[in-house]
């Protein structure tokens, strides 16, 4: 009798170690407010530097916080070791006499059971390959944080750029502005025509559009950041543009650069490791599980017990297709890898030519053009209001201030934008910012 007790019970105790299922329903309203109280939790104005914008990007940047979830995903299955497979018990009640069945005390029972043993380490190795999964989700979310980390850079660059020009262009209005104002009091004293006024006020509503298109192009780099670091736009107040290297790496220094820090080369690397491990994997898996099988069988009172040993003979399948597979994903991860690099380093000869083109532009603005238009428009209003010359040759001389003034702008956020650019060729900050995080490697505390 207790026997047959320990037989029933053994099943019930194994299913009762299974996990239970616990509901956890997604609150779309809670999640706004959580929402909105992030982004407000910078004051208006107050985020002025580099360190304290990469920071909030660590905590609440969208995509950071997506992988983050899928690492942690990834770590809770490495952490969890492949189990044995389970073994199987089947209850078979037998009836000597099938003629009287519902009268005849003759019955008996037949328990037949079994086990698979993996041999050749598939569960060690499935472990190892867990593992590896798991790094190589670390390993996205650390090229993650990195890309982001010079995205943020670029688009910090740029804010600052756009608040320059959107107070260079208020300079030009105010010249604008006070060169209207000679024009009217010129008007009234007959030293100029209506007509001269009308052309100059032309001229101050084209500038008044430059003025428009600077504060759109400042709010979409507000925009730009809010993005990525999960605050509101109007809590950014950038003040200081990073500085210009003296020099500019060279082709040689940018691609050891690129195959140390670039995200996209670690990821590929991390994808090979796993594709390595994968084939090592299926190459196991040719391999049969031990059969340990048994029998237990009650006929008339009279007990009998059988244990066998078994083995699948792999004569005709031996895994080759998975075999095959693998090995094919194995040499694509590696071409794969080989192709990035040749396309990193195309990216990093073509930006670095752009960026030294526009670097020489630049310098022939700022040093030739500019100080040269500005002086000219000093010595041109005086000699408007002196008479030396007339309205249209004033008019000439604003408007190639205006133009210049322009191109120099675009030519310094041109300048940037390739430093940038060529940040993110070879996966490694070179502008100099005044303040500088320390790029650490992101992690679930991170979320708290």
């Amino acid at each position: 009798m207790r026997s047959r007790f320990l037989w029933l019970a053994a099943p019930v105790l194994a299913v009762a170690g299974c996990q239970s299922y616990q509901a956890k329903p997604l609150e779309p309203e809670e999640i706004l407010a959580a929402a909105e109280q992030t982004r407000g939790s910078v004051p208006e104005g107050e985020l002025v530097d580099l360190a304290h914008a990469a920071g909030l990007m660590l905590q609440h940047s969208p995509r950071l916080r997506e992988l983050r979830a899928a690492q942690a995903t990834s770590e809770s299955v490495a952490d969890t070791p492949t189990p044995l497979p389970n073994p199987n018990i089947f209850v078979m009640p037998t009836y000597l006499d099938l003629t009287e069945i519902s009268r005849s005390q003759r019955w008996g029972v037949e328990v037949p059971f079994g086990w698979s043993i993996p041999i050749h380490g598939r569960l060690r190795i499935n472990n190892e390959l867990n593992a590896l999964l798991a790094e190589q989700a670390q390993v996205d979310l650390v090229g993650a944080h990195r890309e982001e980390y010079l995205g943020l850079r670029g688009e910090f660059a740029g804010m600052a750029m756009a608040i320059r020009a959107r107070e260079a262009t208020n300079e030009l209005h105010q010249t604008v502005e006070t060169s209207v104002d000679l024009m009217r009091r010129m008007v009234e004293a007959a030293q100029a025509s209506s007509l001269d006024r009308y052309e100059l006020e032309v001229e101050r509503s084209r500038v008044d559009a430059n003025v428009e298109l600077a504060e759109e192009a400042e709010q979409a780099a507000r925009g730009a950041l809010a993005l990525r670091t999960g605050i509101w736009s109007r809590a950014f107040r950038v003040e200081e543009l990073p500085q210009i290297p003296e020099e500019i790496p060279t082709f040689e220094q940018l691609r050891d650069l690129m195959i140390r820090d670039h995200p996209a080369l670690a990821r590929l690397r991390a994808a090979y490791a796993v594709a390595e491990k994968q084939l090592r994997l299926e190459v196991a898996l040719q391999y049969p599980d031990l059969e340990i099988g048994g029998i237990f069988e009650r006929d008339v009172n009279i007990n009998r017990f059988g244990l066998g040993i078994g083995i699948e003979l792999p004569i005709f399948d031996r895994n080759q297709l998975g075999i095959a597979e693998a090995r094919g994903r194995r040499e694509q991860a590696r071409v794969a890898f080989e192709a990035e690099v040749s396309r990193a380093l195309a990216r990093i000869e073509l930006v670095r030519n752009r960026l030294l083109l526009r670097q020489q532009r630049y310098e022939e603005l700022r040093t030739l053009a500019e100080p040269a238009t500005k002086k000219t428009i000093e010595l041109g209003r005086r000699a408007l209001a002196a008479g030396a010359i007339g309205s249209m040759r004033y008019f000439a001389l604003l408007r190639v201030n205006r133009e210049v003034a322009l191109e120099l702008l675009d030519a310094q956020n041109a300048l940037y934008e390739a430093w940038s650019e060529l940040e993110l060729a070879c996966g490694s900050p070179l502008l100099h910012f005044p303040t500088e995080p320390v790029l650490d490697a992101p992690d679930e505390e991170t979320e708290s």
